[in-house]
């Protein structure tokens, strides 16, 4: 981590290490974080969970899992983002550690870890991943309250990722409408959209 990093981080490093929890792991996420994954979204891709701690070295981290993805934003100096397939997963751990939940999951030989992660969203996440992986991993049992609120926080970030994508059938009628406007403007042939 480098010295600039530190002291934009010192307060939340110093809460860690007093409270054992990182104050950051609930919070919303940014503008610039959501555009960031945009562009990394297909377009039929679907968020399932996110996370967010720390990266060992590296600052501020966010996990976002989709049906065939996790996408890998760390932002200690330049933010840097990676988009790596489940197919290739190996290996999901999930253990409570001194400064909160911590994740570890191995893909493409690489591991890759988080800390310092609120437990409910650690363990959704970590949930989401033994489903397309088949872990035994310890079941947390999670409380009302902190589920619903991640579930929210979840279905909040899909729908300012992916807008039309979580209209459902909605999207379907607007995206036929853009299509019929786009025959009739000579932007699409006749021949191409049929289905």
């Amino acid at each position: 981590m480098s010295l600039s990093e530190y002291l934009r981080s010192h307060t939340e490093l110093i809460e860690m290490l007093i409270e054992g929890d990182n104050p950051h792991a609930l919070a919303k996420l940014s503008h610039d974080d959501v555009e960031r994954l945009r562009n990394q979204l297909d377009r039929e891709e679907r968020i399932r969970a996110y996370v967010s701690g720390r990266v060992v070295g590296a600052g501020r981290g966010l996990w976002v899992l989709t049906e065939h993805s996790l996408i890998v934003l760390a932002s200690g100096g330049p933010v840097r983002v990676r988009k790596l397939s489940l197919a290739a997963l190996t290996r999901v751990e999930a253990e409570r550690g001194r400064y909160g939940q911590t994740l570890r999951v191995r893909i493409d030989g690489q591991t890759h870890g988080l800390y310092g992660c609120d437990t409910t969203y650690a363990a959704l996440a970590a949930r989401v991943l033994c489903a397309t992986h088949p872990v035994a991993l310890a079941q947390t049992a999670l409380d009302d309250e902190a589920l619903a609120d991640a579930l929210h926080a979840f279905a909040e970030l899909s729908l300012r990722l992916q807008p039309l994508a979580q209209a459902g059938d909605s999207a379907r009628r607007l995206m036929e409408q853009a299509i019929v406007r786009a025959r009739a403007d000579g932007l699409v042939q006749a021949a191409e959209l049929t289905s």
